[in-house]
C-alpha cells in the first residue's frame, strides 16, 4: 500500500507544481470546477430551474444524493488508499473497476428512482449518465477518453435545450475545458474531441427519443 501511495503523490497534479506556468494553474481549476461530478450537479441544476415540478428541489437533493454523492465519496475512498492516482484518474487502467461499479450503482439507482416516482426529467439524466458512464468504461477497455469532455458534451446538450440564447457562451465552456485537459497532459486532442462527442451524442439521442 506504501508502493501505491507513493505513485499517487508522483502522479497526482497540483497547481504548486507548475512553478510559473499559469497556464496551467488555470486549466488546474477549470478541470477542477469541471469535473464530471460537479458538472453532473451543474446539469441537474439547470435543469431543476427550468422545469416546473411540484418539490422540484427536493427530489434534485434526493437524485444528487443518490447518482454524484455516493460514487464521488467512492472515488474519494480510492484515493485515499492510494487505490488509484488522483480523482480523476490519470491511468485509463485505472479507470475499469472504479467506473463499472459506479455503473452498476447507477443501475441501481435508476430502478429506486423509477419505483419512487420521481420527476422524468431526472430519470432521463439518469439514463443519459448509465449510457455515458457505460460508454466510457467499455471504451477504456482499449483506449482513453475523457470524461470531463464526455460531462462537458452532456451538460452542452442540456443547457442548449433550456437555455439556448447562450449557445455561443456553452460552447466555449466546452472548449475551456478540452484545452485544460490537454494543457495539464491528461488527455490528446483527439480524446477530448471524442469524449464531446460521446457526450453530445447520448444526451442528444435520449432527449430527442424521450420527448418525441
Amino acid at each position: 500500500m506504501a508502493q501505491n501511495s507513493n505513485a499517487t503523490s508522483q502522479n497526482s497534479i497540483h497547481p504548486d507544481s507548475f512553478d510559473s506556468d499559469w497556464l496551467k494553474v488555470i486549466a488546474y481549476y477549470v478541470s477542477v470546477v469541471f469535473s464530471p461530478p460537479l458538472t453532473g450537479f451543474y446539469g441537474i441544476m439547470l435543469c431543476s430551474y427550468a422545469v416546473d415540478y411540484p418539490s422540484i428541489y427536493f427530489w434534485a437533493i434526493l437524485f444528487l444524493s443518490l447518482f454524484l454523492l455516493l460514487p464521488t465519496i467512492y472515488i474519494f475512498y480510492l484515493v485515499k488508499k492510494g487505490m488509484i492516482t488522483d480523482f480523476h484518474m490519470k491511468e485509463r487502467e485505472q479507470r475499469i473497476k472504479p467506473l463499472s461499479i459506479i455503473f452498476v450503482h447507477l443501475l441501481l439507482s435508476v430502478l429506486i428512482y423509477y419505483y419512487m416516482g420521481g420527476p422524468s426529467i431526472f430519470m432521463l439524466l439518469a439514463l443519459c449518465g448509465v449510457v455515458m458512464v457505460g460508454s466510457v468504461v467499455f471504451i477504456s477497455l482499449y483506449w482513453k477518453i475523457s470524461g470531463h469532455c464526455a460531462a462537458a458534451g452532456g451538460l452542452f446538450i442540456i443547457a442548449l435545450n433550456y437555455y439556448d440564447k447562450f449557445t455561443f457562451l456553452l460552447a466555449l465552456f466546452v472548449a475551456l475545458i478540452a484545452w485544460s485537459r490537454i494543457r495539464l497532459g491528461r488527455h490528446s486532442l483527439s480524446q477530448t474531441l471524442v469524449g464531446i462527442a460521446l457526450g453530445v451524442v447520448v444526451t442528444f439521442g435520449l432527449f430527442a427519443v424521450w420527448t418525441s
